[in-house]
């Protein structure tokens, strides 16, 4: 799934993602330029890439070599 030309921001959820990049064996990537995080869905688990550069958002397999951020949300 990936949207693009999206609605200015809100922030009603209180969600704050902040561009934070990603991390692999070697090295740290794009700290302000995308926010990527890790996400499940059901028992499967997900890549959310949030792109500030182009101010795109996609769900997506794969990705496991990678390290993304965190972020726990209370129901």
């Amino acid at each position: 799934t990936e949207k693009k030309d999206m609605a200015p921001a809100t922030n009603k959820s209180g969600f704050s993602a902040l561009p934070a990049g990603q991390a692999n064996e070697a090295s740290v990537a794009g700290t302000n330029l995308f926010g990527n995080f890790w996400a499940l869905d059901g028992q499967k688990t997900k890549c959310v890439l949030l792109r500030y550069q182009d101010h795109s958002v996609k769900i997506t397999d794969g990705y496991e070599k990678l390290g993304f951020n965190v972020r726990c949300v209370r129901d």
